[in-house]
């Protein structure tokens, strides 16, 4: 399918899948991060989706999801799919994993204050035998962090019409789609099956309806 006459997405083909195994390879990876990263071609999680992007195959924004499902809403609809950034509330929280995340995100950052959520584009993967999964994020020359307030706790459960550029969302009582906040300190970001914004708190978990989106450029003009 065609977006923006710019850009084709398709869901991750057999090639990709397969260049996705090589970068793989020359990794040291224990049992912990071979589970977190050996992941099905029918499949996604945030380490996934990190990992392609840092090796040169690009998967869509948030927005750019959001504009497949306003203007395609069959390709994506059924489908879990995760896009290349996490949310951060604050840089710590009771369980101790999700902690660690959260403060080794607010290091990289350099934030120690959450007056509101912050999105965070950019992040890379690295080995890291000191956490839950054997891997944490390191940080690379894209890196971007927005102030999201639409994505503060207080707006679990309503529902809006558009994700913009800036990550606000334009509010709509009307529409069905919904925002799905949660509550904690660090969380992966979905469009889910039917279309509403999801943050999850599990960063490795990968349901059997998750899918991958890539995009490449082409000179179709062409729209959705």
């Amino acid at each position: 399918m065609i977006m923006n006459g710019r850009l084709i997405a398709s869901f991750l083909t057999d090639e990709e899948q397969t260049r996705y195994e090589q970068m793989l390879l020359p990794l040291d990876l224990d049992e912990k991060a071979r589970r977190s990263l050996y992941i099905n071609q029918n499949g996604s999680n945030l380490w996934k989706v990190l990992l392609l992007n840092q090796n040169g195959i690009r998967t869509p924004s948030l927005q750019e999801l959001d504009l497949i499902a306003r203007n395609s809403p069959d390709f994506l609809k059924g489908c879990i799919v995760d896009a290349p950034a996490i949310v951060l509330r604050s840089n710590a929280c009771s369980d101790k994993d999700r902690s660690y995340f959260a403060k080794q995100v607010s290091g990289l950052i350099g934030r120690t204050s959450f007056p509101h959520a912050v999105v965070v584009e950019g992040l890379n993967v690295k080995v890291d035998k000191s956490s839950a999964y054997s891997l944490s994020f390191c940080v690379s020359d894209k890196l971007k962090v927005i102030e999201a307030p639409a994505f503060d706790c207080v707006n679990h459960g309503r529902t809006f019409q558009r994700i913009n550029p800036d990550y606000t969302l334009d509010f709509d009582d009307k529409s069905p789609r919904k925002v799905y906040t949660g509550y904690h300190s660090i969380s992966r970001l979905c469009l889910g099956a039917t279309l509403d914004l999801e943050t999850w708190v599990d960063l490795t978990f990968s349901y059997g309806r998750g899918q991958i989106v890539t995009v490449h450029q082409t000179q179709s003009t062409q729209k959705i």
